[in-house]
Order: C-alpha cells, then sequence, then structure tokens
C-alpha cells in the first residue's frame, strides 16, 4: 500500500512537471504569435513572462522567453530592456547561446546611447561654432565673449573626443564621425608647459613645436598637430601670434605610435585665452 502511494505521488509529480512544460512552451508559443504575427507586443511580454516563470527545469526554453520580454521592451523603446538582458547574462551563464546574445545586445544598446549622446554634445557644439562666427563678425579675438567661446568650444570639443574614441568612433568634422581609429590615446591625456620654437601652417594642417623643461632640467620637444590653418586663423591665431607668446599650455593626447606628438589639443597662451587646435 505504501509502495502503491509512493508511486502515486511520484507520478503526480512528473505528470506535473509536463503540463507545467507543456503550459510554457504553449504560452512561448502564443507570445511568438502575438510579437511576430499580431504585433501585440505587451500581449507578448506578459506571455512570454508566464512562459518563463513556468519553464521550471527547462532552462533553456525559461532564458528564451526572457530573451522575448527584452526584445519586446526594446521595440517599445523601454529601458525594461536592460534589466531582462542583465538578467539573463546573470541567472542563465549556461545557456551560452542565449547569454551571449543578451550580452551582445547589451552592448549593442550602449554604444547606441553613447552615439546618440555623442550627436546631442554635437549639436551643442554647432550652436557654439555658429556663437563664435557671429561673435568674429563684431569683436577682436581678445573680446571677452570671444574669449569664453572659444574656452567652451576647446572643453567640448576635447569631451566629444573622448566620448567618440569610447564608441568607437572618430570625429573627422564637427557632428560628423566616422569608425576610423584614432592615431591618438584618449585614455592617456596630457598636459605640457613649454615655450613654442616653431610653427608650420601647411594645409590642411598646422604643426607647433613646443619645448619643454623636464624636472631633471633636462629639454623635451613635442609636436603638436592640429586642424587647417585657415580655420585657426578665423579665430585670430597665426604663426605670429603663437611665436610670440612666451609660455603655453597645451592640453591634449599622445599619438598611439608612441611619438612625442599630441593631438586633439587645445592651447591656453598666456593671456588666459584658450583655443581648440583641433582635430
Amino acid at each position: 500500500m505504501k509502495h502503491n502511494l509512493g508511486f502515486a505521488v511520484v507520478t503526480i509529480v512528473f505528470v506535473s512537471i509536463a503540463a507545467l512544460a507543456q503550459s510554457a512552451g504553449e504560452s512561448y508559443q502564443q507570445a511568438l504569435i502575438q510579437e511576430n504575427g499580431v504585433g501585440n507586443l505587451q500581449n507578448a511580454i506578459q506571455l512570454y513572462q508566464r512562459a518563463a516563470k513556468e519553464a521550471g527545469v527547462d532552462r533553456r526554453l525559461g532564458a528564451l522567453a526572457l530573451l522575448g520580454v527584452a526584445r519586446c521592451y526594446e521595440k517599445l523603446g523601454q529601458d525594461e530592456s536592460r534589466k531582462v538582458y542583465e538578467e539573463i547574462v546573470q541567472s542563465y551563464p549556461d545557456q551560452t547561446e542565449q547569454a551571449a546574445l543578451a550580452q551582445a545586445r547589451l552592448a549593442r544598446n550602449d554604444q547606441a546611447n553613447e552615439t546618440q549622446s555623442i550627436a546631442n554634445l554635437s549639436h551643442e557644439l554647432e550652436v557654439l561654432l555658429a556663437r563664435r562666427n557671429e561673435l568674429a563678425s563684431r569683436y577682436t579675438p581678445l573680446h571677452p565673449e570671444r574669449v569664453k567661446v572659444e574656452r567652451e568650444i576647446a572643453d567640448l570639443q576635447t569631451t566629444i573626443g573622448i566620448a567618440s574614441k569610447k564608441a568607437g568612433l572618430s570625429m573627422v568634422a564637427p557632428g560628423l564621425f566616422a569608425p576610423k581609429p584614432s592615431p591618438f590615446n584618449v585614455d592617456k591625456p596630457i598636459t605640457i608647459i613649454g615655450v613654442v620654437t616653431d610653427v608650420q601652417f601647411v594645409n590642411p594642417r598646422i604643426w607647433i613645436t613646443v619645448e619643454v623643461r623636464e624636472r631633471d632640467g633636462s629639454m623635451r620637444s613635442y609636436t603638436v598637430t592640429g586642424t587647417n590653418p585657415k580655420a585657426l586663423a578665423q579665430r585670430g591665431i597665426t604663426p605670429a601670434t603663437l611665436m610670440q607668446t612666451g609660455i603655453v599650455t597645451i592640453e591634449g593626447f599622445l599619438a598611439t605610435d608612441g611619438s612625442l606628438t599630441i593631438g586633439g589639443a587645445s592651447i591656453t597662451l598666456p593671456d588666459g585665452r584658450k583655443v581648440s587646435l583641433g582635430i
């Protein structure tokens, strides 16, 4: 009698598990129809969530159902998708295919967010550039308003340069980015203080040589590269201006090839003006 009772309990358990698995599978199939056939993403989310809850020991189905939830949230443009993708990565590492897909979606969304952030910053830069052009028609380069705008432009271009590098992009013009590796390492910013000893304004770029006295008393020569000469001339910066400045401060990024070349730089002149030298 006891053996029969025990067998009955085991049978009921297995039948229940099978019923749950069947129910989870049915919910998952219905969710697919709602997502891809009917286009009702809210219903699809509810069905995917039910399938994930009822999947039990069927971890592959549970992971697939959660992927469906995250996918629908993403189609709706809702941030909840990130939480679900993270849950898949953390809770289903044994489901390598689904976990890898969730990780890839997280990375893709991060890049999309970074790109949108860069686009917003680029819009701010365009506004500042337009403001600089408007001020240039009325004031000299030393006017306080022009000095202020130049500093804001220089700082914003540095910020955009760092953000675009992290997103795997390079700024080739204000608001224009390309997936081209930068020749400068934005992870290693550098600041030098020295004297300008040579200036070359040769289209399409400029080259400035700055002599810096090291702590041990030795002199080291850095080459600073920047944008086209015409753009700088419009800002009141000429070779003569730079050669007569005395001590300058350069903020930028060292070249990835190991040379003492600095790019993505700004220059602070002795009178306090800070001007971006461009990318």
